[in-house]
């Protein structure tokens, strides 16, 4: 309870230098003491968790931070949208350039000034405290974003609005930020593992933002080739709605480099948060199966072949495999003889027990060991011991043998992992070793729908007082961890704001093209445009930007996911198993982009209701 908000790490370093040294009791002159503790080693696995747990919500925060930023220029083009020609006029009348930033900065700053201190108040409250100046410093950035876009936006010249992003000037920045953004993932692709998490480099931190800068740029310098030869291929259609959408997407495009940033990021964020959640998952799955190896791990007494018979018989095992342990055994290779821990298994029992398995967990090929032809045994080794196809090969305990070694597998489920020493033989080929030393360890594997506690209580009663690892406990002691909680937690906020920003930069350009669309539709309809043609036009005015940023998201989210969650250190998430690798669940992926695109047509038809567009056409 007196440990909230300590620094782990400067804990585990103190207690350390604590329990290091010798101490004099107090009243008891002369009486030296020196105290212990499995605390560091705890804290230092939860300062691990922290740090991953800090670097992945600071790598999808950036995302929907990217986001809003885009929405806030998407609002303030709106505005300059809306007063274009009341700016032209009052600019005719004399009104200076000056004049005219000055009252639209102010302006800026009356709208995003208290709308920033109103969402830093509802933090304060929402957080039941003070966020401090880190705090406030986002809130604030958000609050002159307005001001700022509207101080350096282009004034109107006219009432006709002028493409300005693809001229000289907009190439000479493009050319910048793709350059920005090699020069990042050449930084990314350079880190080692835990980058992030160990150095804070702000250019890994940002590297999403500016990936999907770059990405941005090269929908915009592509849209226009795409938009061109679509317009080309329906010159000879009889359809007319599509000819004048497909000119209006190329004459009139309503993309913008903050719109298709808005999509691009969204998307990626997404697609990287899924691929997070689905890395995590695995790796936390793998380390179960690794660390149990069945549904039920009994260790600590003896267990011998009658109590496996019995367990066998019980109501609800499927499984049952007993393994021994034998120490100290050497493997004697032809360039080294190094220590290993041999486990002595029935294979066919111990394949039985693994059928569930799945196969990243990377299990041995037990089954391998009952195919025995030769006069060497066949043995399995660890990824450590390299002797796989060496002549004269031998294994020495109590018995001297010459051993085969077969292809093996990373792991023994439930018994060790890739990082231990271990060799793997069959019991019956080494049977002096096997009735010198007793098995401690038995691998259960249950029916589906038995009740794990139930087995387990009729297992202590045949083998006696034993520690019990349970598999579905496991998943959901390591699921219900706040530190995991947490970490799921600000995934799915980070996909759903993403989601709403992105949404909301949809209807901000769809608004923004209302005016211009309605007029166009209220002249058409006088010419006998039905109601499937004024959806067409709807289509023509987002669709194929939208589809083609959805596109490009998809693929920046899936880049991202496999070259940013290498620097984000995950292993604290799989008890020492390795960093995990990439796993992305293909239902959700498929989730996400179903969602885009219902997303992005509904959209689409959101401004072509008759009387909706007749009353804006008034307006205008």
């Amino acid at each position: 309870d007196a440990l909230d908000g300590v620094d782990p790490a400067l804990l585990a370093s103190q207690l350390r230098s604590f329990v290091g040294t010798d101490h004099t009791l107090a009243g008891a002159q002369g009486v030296r003491a020196r105290f212990g503790s499995d605390l560091p080693e705890r804290m230092d696995a939860v300062a691990s968790e922290n740090a991953a747990v800090s670097s992945v919500i600071l790598l999808v925060a950036v995302g929907p931070l990217g986001v809003a930023l885009a929405v806030l220029a998407l609002l303030a083009r709106l505005l300059m949208e809306r007063r274009r020609t009341a700016l032209g006029i009052i600019a005719a009348r004399g009104a200076s350039a000056r004049q005219l930033r000055t009252a639209l900065t102010l302006e800026g700053l009356v709208l995003g000034v208290p709308a920033a201190a109103l969402g830093w108040a509802t933090s304060v409250v929402v957080l039941d405290g003070d966020p401090g100046p880190r705090g406030w410093v986002p809130s604030l950035v958000l609050g002159v974003v307005p001001a700022l876009v509207l101080a350096t936006a282009s004034l109107p010249s006219g009432v006709r609005r002028v493409r300005r992003d693809l001229r000289a000037g907009g190439v000479a920045r493009d050319v910048v930020i793709v350059l920005l953004a090699a020069l990042t993932l050449a930084q990314v692709l350079a880190s080692p593992v835990g980058a992030i998490a160990e150095t804070g480099d702000p250019l890994l931190t940002a590297a999403p933002l500016v990936l999907a800068l770059a990405v941005a740029v090269v929908v915009l310098r592509l849209y226009p080739w795409l938009a061109r030869a679509a317009h080309r291929a329906l010159r000879g259609s009889r359809s007319l709605p599509h000819f004048l959408g497909s000119a209006r997407a190329v004459r009139e495009p309503s993309a913008s480099l903050t719109s298709v940033l808005a999509v691009v990021v969204g998307v990626s964020v997404a697609v990287f948060a899924v691929a997070a959640l689905g890395t995590l998952r695995a790796g936390l799955e793998r380390t179960v199966w690794v660390t149990t190896g069945a549904d039920l791990r009994v260790s600590g007494p003896a267990v011998d072949s009658e109590q496996v018979e019995e367990v066998l018989a019980l109501d609800g095992v499927a499984a049952a495999a007993a393994v021994t342990s034998v120490s100290p055994a050497i493997l004697q290779l032809p360039a080294q003889s190094p220590r290993v821990q041999l486990y002595l298994v029935d294979p066919e029992a111990y394949a039985q027990v693994l059928q569930e398995v799945p196969a990243s967990v990377g299990a041995a090929p037990v089954a391998d060991l009952r195919e025995n032809d030769g006069a060497a045994i066949p043995v399995l080794t660890s990824p450590r011991l390299d002797g796989q196809g060496s002549d004269g090969v031998r294994l020495v305990t109590s018995q001297n043998v010459e051993v085969e070694v077969l292809p093996s597998g990373d792991v023994l489920p439930g018994i060790a992992d890739a990082s231990a020493t271990w060799v793997l033989a069959d019991a019956l080929d080494l049977p002096e070793v096997a009735a010198a030393n007793s098995a401690r360890l038995l691998l259960v594997r249950l029916t589906p729908g038995a009740d794990p506690a139930e087995v387990a209580a009729s297992i202590l009663d045949i083998v006696g007082p034993a520690a019990v690892a349970d598999a579905s406990g496991a998943r959901a002691a390591v699921a219900d961890t706040p530190v995991f909680t947490l970490l799921v937690g600000a995934l799915l906020v980070a996909i759903a704001a993403a989601a709403l920003l992105a949404a909301g930069s949809l209807v901000l350009v769809q608004v923004t093209a209302a005016p211009r669309r309605a007029a166009l539709l209220a002249r058409l309809r006088i010419l006998g445009l039905r109601r499937n043609g004024e959806r067409a036009l709807a289509w023509w005015d987002l669709l194929p930007w939208v589809v083609l940023s959805l596109a490009a998201g998809l693929g920046l989210g899936l880049l991202t996911a496999r070259v940013l969650l290498r620097p984000l250190d995950l292993r604290s998430f799989t008890q020492g198993a390795g960093q995990p690798p990439l796993v992305i669940d293909p239902v959700a992926l498929t989730a996400v982009v179903g969602v885009a695109l219902a997303l992005t047509v509904a959209l689409s038809l959101l401004t072509i209701h008759p009387r909706a567009s007749a009353s804006v056409a008034e307006e205008d």
